[in-house]
């Protein structure tokens, strides 16, 4: 997997690149206090227009721009807009943040794709959710105490071989092929092996280290 410590692409507000040297630096200033610069300083020449707040936006000498705004930012597009970045893009958002998508939304990432969520995370959809993976897909809990709970309105279908490291209980269990367990079964109030009490299978059940030949349904 890339690298994709975001530690290492934290940035600060740069510096203004100013190296204004007389009389290169044409300054243009109103009395309330905004001002507009062209510096044709050798090696040094910018464009710098900036509020009397504090607000600006300055373009440097190699092209880079900086755009700070000292309040809020508004931004409204009427139509499309389209967004090319040639090198990579670090958003850092202080508070909270929201995303609304009021149509479709697609995302694709050719690369690695990586989330860490240092609190709890939620995800809630009204509709059907399907997850498809080309290689091993594994869910785990790190924590000791921490539990897995599927939980389903009608059933919860597996259409493969299950395999269980631990002990599996519930009111019932059925399944249309063999069942084996390694050290017992154990079905009804009084745990005797009885199908009309919560196991029943069309494949035979095979019980004990090793598990005998399965018995006939």
């Amino acid at each position: 997997m890339a690298d994709l410590d975001p530690s290492k692409y934290a940035w600060t507000e740069p510096e203004s690149a100013s190296k204004a040297q007389y009389p290169y630096n044409n300054v243009m200033q109103t009395e309330s206090g905004h001002f507009q610069e062209y510096d044709d300083t050798l090696g040094a020449e910018r464009i710098r227009t900036q509020h009397r707040a504090g607000t600006y936006t300055e373009i440097r000498p190699d092209g880079t721009e900086v755009h700070k705004i000292v309040g809020e930012g508004f931004e409204v597009i009427v139509s499309n807009k389209k967004v090319s970045i040639g090198g990579f893009c670090t958003v850092t958002i202080a508070g909270d943040s929201v995303l609304e998508v009021q149509g479709n939304c697609f995302q694709r990432t050719l690369g690695d794709h990586k989330q860490v969520v240092e609190g709890n995370y939620d995800l809630s959809v009204a509709g059907k959710v399907n997850i498809t993976s080309g290689g091993n897909m594994k869910i785990q809990t790190t924590n000791l105490s921490g539990k897995i709970n599927f939980l389903a309105g009608e059933r919860v279908v597996v259409d493969s071989d299950l395999v269980v490291n631990g002990g599996v209980s519930g009111s019932s269990l059925y399944s249309s092929g063999s069942v084996t367990a390694g050290t017992g079964i154990q079905a009804g109030v009084l745990g005797s092996l009885n199908p009309v009490a919560g196991i029943s299978t069309l494949g035979g059940i095979n019980v004990g280290i090793p598990p005998p030949t399965p018995t006939v349904p």
